[in-house]
């Protein structure tokens, strides 16, 4: 369902018929009396409790139906299983997101031309005599 408007006056109005709090029995007692408002209230309430009722119902079976029964959707604890891989997915992929962008703030700290600062090497214990080794071809 697509909704278009203002949302803050949709908030305003939610807020305003949340603060009504009408006596629809009192109401209706003007013209059909006390008692009988009182049990169509009861009536309508008991009506809206069922109505509540089977649509659970009715959503739970159909569920099941699909899940187990028809087969035409993957059993539960495989669908949760998917959806744990999806977050995990997207998790790792936001990682690997940031990681490339760091390593490109790192990259455009190089300026072109200038090559980036050698490391020093690393020493192998041999003193340098200024003579090379013959068999080793050093």
């Amino acid at each position: 369902i697509t909704i278009k408007g203002d949302a803050e006056l949709s908030q305003k109005l939610q807020a305003i018929e949340s603060d009504l709090d009408i006596d629809w029995e009192a109401k209706k007692a003007e013209n059909v009396g006390d008692i009988a408002a009182h049990e169509i209230g009861n009536q309508l309430r008991s009506l809206y409790k069922w109505g509540q009722r089977t649509l659970n119902s009715l959503t739970m079976d159909v569920d099941e139906y699909l899940h187990e029964e028809a087969r035409s959707l993957p059993p539960r604890a495989e669908l949760d299983s998917f959806y744990q891989a999806v977050e995990q997915l997207a998790l790792e992929t936001d990682r690997l997101e940031a990681r490339i962008n760091r390593i490109e703030r790192q990259s455009t700290r190089v300026k072109p031309g200038k090559p980036a600062a050698k490391k020093s090497k690393k020493t192998t214990g041999k003193k340098n005599t200024g003579t090379t080794d013959k068999a080793h071809g050093e």
